[in-house]
C-alpha cells in the first residue's frame, strides 16, 4: 500500500478509501491526465561503460521485481546474481566480487540500510544502489554515512536502470584507482 500511495503522490494523484465491514473495501484512485501524452521520445538506452561487461548482486525480496531486474541487467550482456534477501545477499558479496549491488530498501528481516551498512563494515569497494518505491531525500552525506551510493525510485525505467549499470561501473573504476592510488603512496613510504 504504501509504494502504491508514493508512486500515485509522485503523480499528483490521490487515493480514496471506502470500506465497510462485511461488503470489502473500495480504492478509488485519480490521476491527472497529461496533455502531451505520446510526444516525448523514449530516452536512448546508455551505451555499456567501454564495453566492460559487469557482475552485479540484486539484492529484491519480490520475485517479479528481481527477476525484471535481472532480465533487464542481462539483456545487456552482464553477469547477475540474485538474492531474496538481504542475509543471503551479504553471503553471495562474502564469497565473491561484484561491479554493484542493487537492494530494495524494504525487505523483511534486514533492510536495504542495513545491507549497505554491512557491505560498508565488511571493506568492500562496492558501490551500493538502494531501489525503493518509498520517498526518500537524503543529501550526499547522509547517503555516504549509510554506505549508499545511489537511489533508484520505483517504478524505475529500464533506460534509468541500464544508467545505473554504468554509473556503478564508473564508480567502480574509481574506487579501484584510488585504491591503487593509496597502495603505491603506501609502497613509497617503506621505500
Amino acid at each position: 500500500m504504501s509504494i502504491s500511495h508514493n508512486i500515485i503522490e509522485r503523480h499528483k494523484g490521490s487515493i480514496l478509501v471506502e470500506s465497510e465491514e462485511g461488503r470489502g473495501t473500495v480504492f478509488t484512485i485519480h490521476l491527472p491526465i497529461c496533455e502531451k501524452a505520446g510526444q516525448e521520445k523514449p530516452a536512448a538506452a546508455p551505451a555499456a561503460a567501454s564495453g566492460k561487461k559487469a557482475r552485479i548482486l540484486i539484492i529484491e525480496d519480490e520475485e517479479e521485481i528481481r527477476q525484471l531486474l535481472r532480465d533487464i541487467v542481462i539483456s545487456q550482456g552482464h553477469e547477475v546474481e540474485v538474492a531474496p534477501d538481504g542475509k543471503q545477499g551479504l553471503a553471495l558479496l562474502r564469497s565473491g566480487d561484484y561491479d554493484l549491488v542493487c537492494t530494495d530498501l524494504g525487505m523483511p528481516g534486514m533492510s536495504g540500510w542495513q545491507v549497505a551498512e554491512e557491505i560498508k563494515h565488511m571493506g568492500k569497494k562496492v558501490p551500493v544502489a538502494v531501489i525503493t518505491g518509498w520517498s526518500v531525500h537524503l543529501n550526499e552525506p547522509g547517503m555516504k554515512e549509510k554506505g549508499v551510493n545511489f537511489i533508484i525510485q520505483k517504478p524505475f525505467q529500464i533506460n534509468r536502470i541500464l544508467k545505473l549499470v554504468q554509473e556503478g561501473l564508473e564508480l567502480k573504476h574509481r574506487f579501484e584507482a584510488a585504491l591503487s592510488a593509496a597502495l603505491l603512496t603506501s609502497v613509497c613510504h617503506f621505500n
